[in-house]
C-alpha cells in the first residue's frame, strides 16, 4: 500500500489516506496515542509514495462508518 496524502488535519482530526482511502489516525496531548508503529520514521513525517502496510478498525459513529489505524508497518 501507498501513502497518497499526507498526514493532515480537518476540524482537529488527523488523517492519513492510504490508497485513496481516508484513514483516522488517534490523535491525543499533541502525539499519535495507541498505534503501534513499526519503522524508525514517524506517521507524521510520511510522504507520499512511501510504502506502509497498515491494519484498520472500523467503527460506526452516529451512521458513519470510519476506519481508525490500529497499526503500521513503514517499509
Amino acid at each position: 500500500m501507498k501513502v497518497t496524502r499526507e498526514f493532515y488535519d480537518v476540524y482537529g482530526r488527523k488523517y492519513i489516506d492510504i490508497d485513496g482511502e481516508r484513514i483516522k489516525v488517534p490523535w491525543r496531548y499533541n502525539r499519535v496515542m495507541g498505534v503501534h508503529v513499526d519503522g524508525v520514521k514517524p506517521i507524521q513525517s510520511l510522504v507520499v509514495g512511501d510504502e506502509v502496510e497498515v491494519t484498520t478498525k472500523t467503527v460506526i459513529y452516529e451512521g458513519d462508518v470510519y476506519k481508525i489505524l490500529k497499526s503500521i508497518k513503514i517499509r
